[in-house]
């Protein structure tokens, strides 16, 4: 849906989940690089004033190892279940709390924003969490929504990723004066890679066919598609006209790059 009034662009932004924790060691951040993050979102916004951002995080080893664990990527068809669903909404709060933390360390006034757990048996459009997003950026904060386990009235549960999220919000937040114009993904490697290791620059709709083969398996606890997701998420963002940029965190002054005038190097996704 898309408003009629003036609208203010938004850049979301998603921290990844192998980024920010150790996806091979259960509940292992990586702290030193969640508060180089979040010092360099401080700088930037200080930089550019006017910049609204939402920002995302991945669950990494956090939400994904207890999904794993108690099988809830199968849905939750057993009382025995419910435990490890509790366990998932408690691990990625955890790590989203450590997000959030380390931002307002940062003197970022960040805000944790967290999908509804009835998020799968709700309206669609899901009336209500776009407003607090929305509600939030106009109060001069900086959401920071995350990817989570929710109720599903079909299978049980069902896991709801940060892109995903993110796909709401592009539908959503036009018609509360706020619309995404860009999406920025940042992970542990440089972009999309092809056979040789080397990054590719740009994929189109007309090209993703052939960079389909160049993704291999995902490394540690994963349960929603690693790289794959995202680059379907993305080509569902350029269907309204948003481009996405898939870039390594690790790079420094990354954020300057992504949201400033600096050189990008990554993989932008783009009509």
């Amino acid at each position: 849906m898309r408003s009629s009034r003036r609208a203010t662009p938004v850049t979301l932004l998603k921290f990844g989940g192998s980024l920010i924790t150790e996806k091979t060691r259960a509940m292992t951040p990586r702290a030193a690089i969640i508060m180089s993050l979040a010092l360099q979102i401080a700088k930037i916004r200080e930089a550019r004033p006017l910049l609204q951002l939402v920002i995302g995080n991945g669950a990494g080893s956090f939400g994904h190892f207890q999904v794993l664990q108690h099988g809830l990527d199968k849905g939750m068809q057993k009382k025995t279940q419910r435990i490890g669903f509790a366990e998932v909404r408690d691990s990625t709060a955890v790590l989203n709390r450590l997000v959030v933390r380390s931002l307002i360390d940062a003197g970022v006034p960040a805000i944790a924003v967290s999908p509804p757990v009835d998020f799968g048996t709700a309206d669609p459009e899901r009336k209500g969490w776009p407003e607090v997003v929305a509600a939030s950026l106009k109060a001069g904060l900086v959401p920071v929504v995350y990817g989570d386990i929710v109720l599903d009235s079909r299978s049980g549960c069902r896991i709801i990723s940060t892109e995903q999220l993110f796909e709401r919000l592009l539908d959503t937040l036009p018609v509360t004066g706020y619309v995404p114009d860009r999406i920025i993904h940042l992970g542990r490697v440089a972009g999309v890679l092809d056979s040789a290791g080397t990054v590719i620059p740009e994929i189109t709709p007309d090209t993703w066919h052939s960079v389909r083969s160049f993704l291999t398996d995902i490394e540690g606890f994963d349960v929603t598609g690693g790289m794959k997701h995202k680059i379907e998420s993305a080509l569902e963002a350029v269907s309204s006209g948003v481009t996405t940029i898939i870039a390594s965190g690790e790079s420094d002054n990354i954020i300057e790059q992504v949201l400033g005038n600096g050189v990008l190097s990554g993989t932008v996704i783009r009509s």
